[in-house]
Order: C-alpha cells, then sequence, then structure tokens
C-alpha cells in the first residue's frame, strides 16, 4: 500500500531552543532519515514473534546541520495496545525537545525552534514521498527514504 505525505501544515509551538549562533535565518535543509511506523494486532503476541513486534511504533531521526541538531524521534504505544500510532491531535517531542511533531496516518509535520541573531525561529518541513507498507507478524510496517528537506524559517519573536 502507498500513502503519499502531504504537503505540512505550520504550527508555531513553545519549546526549548537549541543554542546557536551561527545558524541560518532564512533558508536550511534538513535531513529525515529512516522514518518507520508498526501497527501492532490488538492483544497477546503469537508464539515466535520478536517481543519488539508487541507494540505500535514511530521512528525516524532528525538532522538539522545548520544548527548542529541531531536527535531521535520515537514513540511507541503501550505494549499489547495494538492500533494506530496516528495521532492528529497531539504533538510529540524529539530527544531533543526543541524538536516535535505530529503525524496523522498520512502526513508529518516536523517543527524546529532556534534561536537565530537574538530572534526565535521556528521552522517547518515540508515534506513529499511515498511510504511503502507490508503486513509483519499480523500488523503493518510502514518506511520511507525521505532524506532531505527544505524549510524556510519564520521568526516568532
Amino acid at each position: 500500500m502507498l500513502l503519499s505525505l502531504a504537503a505540512l501544515l505550520p504550527i508555531v509551538l513553545a519549546l526549548p531552543f537549541t543554542n546557536t549562533s551561527t545558524a541560518s535565518c532564512t533558508s536550511q535543509q534538513w535531513a529525515i532519515e529512516g522514518f518507520s511506523t508498526y501497527e501492532a494486532p490488538p492483544g497477546p503476541l503469537k508464539p515466535g514473534t520478536p517481543a519488539y513486534f508487541n507494540a505500535s511504533s514511530l521512528s525516524f531521526r532528525f538532522e538539522d546541520p545548520n544548527t548542529n541538531t541531531s536527535t531521535a524521534c520515537i514513540r511507541r504505544l503501550p505494549a499489547g495496545a495494538g492500533g494506530t500510532i496516528a495521532d492528529a491531535h497531539h504533538h510529540y517531542p524529539c530527544d531533543d525537545r526543541s524538536v516535535q511533531y505530529e503525524y496523522d496516518g498520512e502526513v508529518l509535520v516536523v517543527s524546529h525552534n532556534f534561536p537565530c541573531h537574538g530572534k526565535n525561529i521556528a521552522a517547518f518541513a515540508s515534506i513529499n514521498g511515498a511510504v511503502h507498507c507490508v503486513d509483519k507478524y499480523g500488523g503493518s510496517q510502514c518506511s520511507t527514504a525521505i532524506t532531505e528537506v527544505d524549510v524556510t524559517p519564520e521568526i516568532i519573536s
């Protein structure tokens, strides 16, 4: 099954900032690598199923060479809960809390807040790509090879 990642909607969030004085305030390029989701079936694992596949999850790596920000973004539902990792109503922080994301099952919204020359900057990804999904251990595993993303930062204060 193929899903499209649509253009992303900007949502300004109050986040802690990555300290950098050399960041570009006007344009950037990010790398978002290893985007993967797994939607586990509800209930206990079938015999022989690796424990990892007992929980729905989402993960990717965010890299912003302009601010030297590199962080993992991971979310796992409780084991055995099954169900979708999609949640269009909440923003989840990455390990570096200046980066947050939202995923509604089709659109991945990634935001990064950082200071630049005394101003607070919010940048939002514009991602387009195909997601490839396969059945795995009774659930659905999806991934894409998104690499470079062009963004235009906005001054928020």
